[in-house]
Order: structure tokens, then sequence, then C-alpha cells
């Protein structure tokens, strides 16, 4: 780049990485830890967006609580559908991510979902050995916490907010 012109020095080149040969325990099946860090990855990207959904859930829902209340002809039952969408979406980010009401107590708690992954992650990081059984199985325990929180996310999202919103509309809430 020249006063803001680009110019193309070289085109695209082939080349083959290979894995250093310089490491304590290598894996003995390297495809095998490949397709280990690919696996959890993917499931990563997942629990990443599910949580992130979940957070703007709850603030969202948080909006839709505060419009209820400056609908006068609004029913309890929209508050009390609010309520209830608020209360699921706080369980979720309990099992999600953090435990905050008993970790703020001082108390131990069953590691979630997200604690799980950030354990595998350090773990992968620092090694290039084969995944341990331990790893295995924490990201096989992740996995089936994570698939109810993510049906019940969807549920919240795809049908209760949807329907919330489309009761509010009919009495006129901002």
């Amino acid at each position: 780049s020249v006063d803001g012109d680009l110019t193309m020095v070289a085109g695209p080149q082939t080349f083959e990485a290979k894995v250093l040969n310089n490491t304590t325990l290598p894996a003995e099946d390297r495809a095998a830890l490949v397709a280990f860090h690919k696996e959890f990855w993917e499931f990563n990207r997942a629990v990443e967006g599910a949580l992130n959904s979940t957070r703007e859930l709850k603030d969202k829902t948080d909006i839709l609580i505060y419009a209820i209340k400056q609908t006068p002809e609004a029913p309890n039952s929209l508050m009390n559908d609010a309520l209830r969408i608020k209360a699921e979406t706080e369980d979720i980010l309990q099992k999600l991510f953090q435990d905050k009401t008993i970790a703020e107590r001082n108390e131990p708690t069953a590691p979630t979902v997200y604690e799980r992954l950030n354990e595998l992650a350090w773990g992968m990081w620092n090694t290039t050995s084969a995944p341990t059984q331990t790893q295995r199985n924490n990201l096989k325990v992740a996995s089936e916490q994570f698939e109810p929180l993510l049906t019940k996310v969807k549920t919240l999202l795809e049908v209760d907010l949807k329907n919330l919103e489309f009761e509010m509309e009919k009495y006129g809430a901002p």
C-alpha cells in the first residue's frame, strides 16, 4: 500500500504445513486429535450463540416488562407471561453460564456448560497430546447438558416471546 493504492506483490502460493517434531507427548492419531478439536470448536460456537441469544432475550424481556407497565389496558396475564419468560431465561443462564446466586455465597456449584468448555479449551491449548478421557467425558456431559437448554431457548424465542409480543400489540403496548 503506497499512499492508499494497493498493489499486488505476488499471487497466491500453495504450501504444505507440517507439524514440528518437537512435542514431548505427541498424539498417536493426529487426525483423531484434529477431529476432536473441530468437534469442540463447533460445539463452542453453538454454545456462544445460545448464550448471546439468551442474554438478548433477557434484555428484551426487561424492556417488554417495562412496556407492559406502560399499557393501561394490559391484563395481568401479559405481565405473568413476561415474568415467566424472564425467570426461565435466568434459569437457563444459570445452567449455561454461571450460577451467581450460589457462587456469590461462596458455595460450591456444579460446572456449567460454559465452565466445562473453558476447562476443555485450557487443556487443549496447553498440550499437543491426544485428548484425555476426562476431556472426552467433559465434552459429552456438556453436550448432554446443552441440548435441553438449547431447545428451551428456541421455544422461548420462537414461540413464547412471539406470542407475548402479539398479545402486547393487541393492547397497544409501546
